[in-house]
């Protein structure tokens, strides 16, 4: 067995005892004798360090495993809550299409006639909402945000006011920027209050509230939809949402 070369302090420590079990060496001992004694001893230092070896790498591999499962369980709520972003970012996204349908259906019998008005300023006015509203069904968000508010900044009391400020706080909640959002919904109840914009603002408000997870605040603005605009496209995905927070126990 090859033991050399022995470090100093394992050479010290044989040569003054082990484990509190010094080496004894009787006077007619020869130089023979003694090495097989410090051979003996060694091999038992060597058993007792691999066994101490040993248990502390259960030790350290336990600790290992412990953070392995840990890792993982942190990884699943992860993924949990990507997959929630994610279902709910779809919504979003079909919510917003669905309006974007609606609204083109809706406004197209009227546009011809506000562009024949003769009016430079009416014009002026419709072709900026149009632009806004095209970079809004692009989904080119950062843009429409920009547009809207300078279509406001310049036509907020026109006839495109209500809609450009309810189109502005929908391009900021598929983004996903809750308060700015909501600040929009909010200026449209204040500053439309008969637009037929008010219901889905106010839809919007609880779905806000929804996700940013103000379940009360959420359920009281959806009851008040249902409510308030019975028969309404806005009062049946309040309904729907509703159900969606008795199911999920909100």
């Amino acid at each position: 067995m090859m033991r050399y070369p022995m470090s100093a302090l394992l050479v010290a420590f044989l040569l003054g005892g082990c484990a509190g079990v010094p080496l004894q060496w009787q006077e007619g001992d020869n130089a023979g004798d003694r090495l097989t004694a410090i051979e003996q001893r060694l091999d038992r230092i060597e058993q007792q360090l691999e066994v101490q070896g040993d248990l502390q790498l259960i030790r350290t591999v336990d600790e290992l495993q412990e953070e392995v499962r840990r890792l993982r369980g942190t990884a699943e709520e992860h993924e949990h809550g990507l997959d929630s972003l994610r279902s709910g970012q779809r919504d979003m996204y079909v919510d917003l299409d669905r309006r974007l349908r609606e609204l083109e259906v809706g406004e197209s019998s009227a546009t011809p006639a506000r562009r024949n008005s003769g009016n430079n300023r009416d014009a002026d006015e419709e072709q900026a909402y149009q632009q806004a509203f095209e970079l809004l069904r692009e989904g080119r968000y950062e843009r429409a945000i920009s547009a809207f508010n300078d279509f406001l900044g310049n036509y907020a009391e026109g006839s495109y006011g209500p809609n450009a400020r309810y189109w502005l706080g929908e391009a900021h909640y598929v983004s996903r920027e809750f308060d700015q959002a909501r600040a929009e919904f909010e200026r449209v109840l204040a500053d439309y209050p008969g637009s037929n914009k008010v219901p889905d603002a106010r839809l919007k408000l609880g779905f806000i509230h929804y996700e940013q997870q103000n379940w009360s605040r959420a359920r009281e603005a959806l009851e008040q939809v249902r409510q308030a605009h019975a028969g309404s496209s806005a009062a049946e995905l309040a309904a729907e949402r509703l159900q969606r927070m008795d199911n999920e126990g909100r």
